[in-house]
């Protein structure tokens, strides 16, 4: 029996379309499975890392390689010249501190000043109102004296008072919370921060 030329054709047909996708899927697997090439590239996580501060390296604690965790050190830069920064930046607050303390001394000063002055006005005015209730039995030159003794009081209390003032303007909030602390305390805190740096150790 004779098979017709069309059902051959067919069947040759899909027999070379189920061939082609057959080899269509092998490549596909071998390629996702098993890939290979003669230029390639391989996809790794990249950590860069760079000083935050300038200077000579003097110590390297890794070599090419090794395997490091986080916090691990990496490398040292020379720390001389931040050692230095700290130690001045601690004299600067010193000094701070000392001049705070100094103007306090002058405020506590001028506070006494005032206290004493006030005294001696009081005084002056209940010796300036006895005069005056004496009337007639004291002379004019004596009511005179202890009106310009009140007066002249009044005058240095003034003055005091002043002083006084000039010296609270002068020094500002008191204690750590002066201006010229917290300057030298923030300046401390840099210098601790760039001598941090100085060891460079590994992100992760």
């Amino acid at each position: 029996m004779k098979v017709p030329s069309t059902i051959v054709r067919v069947a040759l047909t899909i027999g070379l379309v189920l061939i082609a996708l057959g080899a269509a899927f092998y490549l596909y697997v071998g390629y996702i499975l098993y890939p290979w090439t003669r230029d390639g590239q391989v996809r790794a996580y990249v950590v860069s890392i760079a000083p935050r501060v300038a200077g000579n390296v003097v110590a390297v604690h890794v070599v090419d390689n090794q395997f490091v965790k986080k916090g691990d050190p990496l490398l040292e830069i020379d720390p001389s010249q931040y050692t230095l920064a700290v130690q001045a930046a601690q004299q600067q607050l010193e000094q701070a501190r000392q001049e705070v303390a100094s103007l306090t001394a002058a405020i506590q000063s001028a506070q006494a000043a005032v206290t004493a002055t006030q005294a001696t006005v009081d005084e002056a005015n209940r010796d300036l109102k006895r005069a005056q209730e004496a009337g007639n039995a004291v002379s004019a030159e004596f009511l005179d004296q202890k009106n310009m003794a009140a007066q002249v009081g009044a005058a240095d209390l003034a003055q005091n008072q002043a002083q006084l003032a000039q010296a609270t303007q002068v020094l500002g909030a008191p204690g750590d919370a002066n201006y010229r602390i917290q300057a030298a305390q923030v300046a401390l805190a840099q210098a601790n921060l760039n001598l941090s740096w100085t060891k460079i150790v590994a992100p992760s």
